[in-house]
């Protein structure tokens, strides 16, 4: 199944002061839509709530910054970095990460439709108990992240690093594994987690290592 990219107005105006624009929509419970959010700085902010529509993050940095229960559509993040940021319990349809760093960020018991993630580095990001329905990862890195509990339904990878990522209680039936690593995935005792899932010859081998089958 394709994934849906955001619907971006062609034209969209450039915001000058982006900490202004989300104090007045948290104070006044106002919706953020149809704008350019390029080259901002922000540490720290309090965006809880904040609903996002049709808006280009473009080189913005906004680390250790507090997003939970936000709503994010038609969102297009480039060049942008969300290290350690608190993305948890927010919702996200029709988004797109491209050459995105995020660091350690929470995305924890999220929901995400139609999201594709591209020449990202995701490393250490908690995304603990998400709901991902149609989404794309493709060419980053997902190394020591959390997906444990995550429910997935047409997620699609190619070329992604998954070394030591956690998995436990996350079904992996139909996922295709064969273009990524997954050396060092944590799963459960039973390794139910695998049932169904596609690998090729080298990580089967892998896999069989964990359950303390010696391969000649």
């Amino acid at each position: 199944m394709k994934v849906q990219k955001p619907k971006l107005l062609q034209e969209l105006p450039e915001v000058c002061d982006l900490q202004d624009l989300l104090q007045d929509a948290r104070q006044n419970e106002t919706e953020i839509e149809e704008m350019h959010i390029k080259g901002e700085y922000l540490v720290g902010e309090d965006i809880t709530g904040v609903r996002f529509s049709n808006i280009l993050f473009e080189n913005v940095r906004l680390t250790d910054c507090i997003f939970q229960k936000c709503t994010f559509i038609d969102v297009l993040f480039k060049n942008c970095d969300l290290s350690n940021c608190d993305m948890s319990q927010s919702y996200f349809n029709r988004c797109e990460f491209v050459t995105d760093k995020a660091l350690g960020a929470k995305f924890s018991k999220s929901i995400m439709k139609d999201v594709s993630i591209a020449e990202s580095n995701f490393e250490y990001v908690n995304m603990t108990d998400v709901s991902i329905q149609v989404a794309e990862l493709a060419n980053s890195n997902f190394n020591n992240a959390s997906l444990a509990e995550c429910k997935l339904k047409n997620l699609m990878c190619d070329k992604v690093d998954f070394v030591n990522a956690n998995f436990f209680h996350t079904p992996l039936k139909g996922l295709d594994f064969t273009k990524s690593t997954i050396t060092g995935i944590v799963v459960s005792d039973t390794m139910s987690e695998l049932k169904g899932v596609i690998i090729d010859l080298y990580q089967a081998a892998e896999l069989a290592r964990m359950l303390g089958v010696v391969i000649k």
